[in-house]
């Protein structure tokens, strides 16, 4: 399987917020503060509730271990998701 098709599974699959927040060992609180800092954004709402989708997770767990294990506040871990993914954008491409 190559990146391309990964990524594309990881577009495709969703998981609600309660499956992330298992996944990523999470609360909803650090999810929703996730979202209203725009760090990331839900793929989908039904039945209100959230759902997300692979690339998601991944955003998740990178801004976890910035805020908890570096210390960086949301607003820090926001900057530096969005460098790290100019940085891929341009290694790709």
């Amino acid at each position: 399987m190559r990146e391309d098709d990964v990524q594309i599974l990881n577009e495709r699959v969703t998981f609600s917020l309660r499956q992330v927040c298992q996944t990523c060992r999470v609360d909803r609180a650090f999810v929703h503060e996730l979202v209203a800092e725009g760090i990331i954004q839900p793929r989908e709402e039904r039945d209100a509730e959230w759902y997300f989708d692979g690339v998601s997770l991944v955003r998740i767990r990178k801004a976890y271990r910035l805020h908890y294990e570096l210390d960086v506040n949301l607003p820090g871990v926001a900057l530096a998701l969005e460098l790290l993914d100019r940085l891929e954008g341009k290694s790709r491409g």
